[in-house]
């Protein structure tokens, strides 16, 4: 019981964190602002921590919120989608892009492999330096990938701006499907369910005017989000029970799924103003977590081992955030100094 009110706490808390200063708003004219997408990928950051959580210090609550793990990432592609699609119209925009994008990818991402490294190297595990140094994160190559899908279909001048968006996204669903099928196979083929948010962003941004009209007729709760919970409690019974099913299962309904809360998450948040600074600041270093919560997680398997499981789960998730804090503060210098 202690260990199940330890997570619950870290929710409360992190809960109250997105909310402070949170105000409802008449409109949702701030859906996908920079606001509202910070406070989603803090939240989602989160998440992706207890997903890799260990078993032998895993509870209930922690592995039941983890499993969800895959509607975050999703979400990432999808913030990561639309703003690219909003930025593109941008001048120079797509004249930097490559230097702008993948500085802002890998500086972090090298950063957080010296930390691991120098944590290896304390520990007394020092086998393949440069390798681990050099370790490319598979969520790296996937947005890299579905980069260069929209950056090939924006340099047909001839098409105009619907047909790009078109050929973007079905390449990405290309993407998705042949990732699936060849993820036991190839390296970094991951998330492949996932990746298909960035074709979610990119819809929401070319449609972002008339989402937001039908939203600002519609209540935060109405029949249309008691009907999408329960598509998402039957939807999420079926996976449950056919995940095991190649193809339909771990991916048609896995897939269904995360469009299914995600919508449900959109109508829930469209008319809520974040203005949290902490929940800010949480979103600022969500992709810090996502590549360092690894790291403190096998640090605290080796070294506090003993604890129980809330503390362990509290414990990772304090300590990776300070962690990303302090990594995205010197990446955040260097990256100003390498952009366009």
């Amino acid at each position: 019981m202690i260990n199940e009110m330890c997570i619950l706490l870290l929710f409360v808390v992190l809960g109250g964190v997105l909310l402070y200063r949170a105000k409802i708003t008449d409109t949702c004219n701030d859906f996908f602002d920079k606001n509202w997408s910070l406070a989603l990928k803090g939240l989602c950051c989160i998440v992706v921590i207890l997903v890799h959580i260990p078993n032998e210090h895993s509870t209930r609550l922690q592995n039941m919120i983890g499993s969800f793990a895959f509607v975050a990432v999703t979400a990432f592609f999808m913030i990561s989608g639309y703003g690219l699609s909003v930025n593109r119209k941008r001048k120079g925009y797509m004249q930097h892009f490559w230097r702008n994008r993948m500085v802002t990818l890998i500086v972090p991402m090298l950063l957080t492999n010296i930390v691991a490294e120098a944590v290896n190297l304390i520990s007394g595990v020092a086998d393949h330096i440069v390798y681990n140094l050099l370790a490319v994160n598979g969520f790296v190559v996937m947005i890299t990938t579905c980069y260069v899908i929209f950056y090939i279909a924006y340099q047909f001048k001839s098409l105009n701006e619907h047909m790009k968006s078109i050929i973007t996204c079905l390449g990405i669903l290309v993407l998705s499907i042949l990732a699936f099928l060849f993820e036991k196979h190839i390296p970094f083929t991951v998330w492949p369910v996932p990746c298909l948010g960035f074709i979610y962003g990119m819809l929401i941004a070319d449609n972002r005017t008339q989402i937001i009209g039908i939203l600002n007729k519609q209540k935060i709760v109405d029949a249309k989000t008691i009907l999408l919970i329960l598509a998402s409690i039957v939807i999420g019974g079926g996976y449950a029970k056919a995940k095991h099913i190649f193809f339909w299962g771990d991916y048609v309904l896995r897939a269904c799924l995360a469009i299914v809360l995600i919508a449900l998450l959109i109508k829930i948040t469209a008319y809520i103003r974040f203005e949290s600074k902490a929940a800010l600041a949480l979103g600022t270093i969500s992709y810090e977590v996502y590549l360092s919560h690894v790291i403190v997680i096998e640090l605290f398997t080796s070294y506090c081992g003993s604890l129980n499981s809330g503390m362990y789960v509290v414990g990772v998730v304090v300590v990776t955030l300070v962690l990303s804090y302090i990594i995205h503060k010197v990446d955040q210098k260097i990256i100003v100094q390498l952009r366009a």
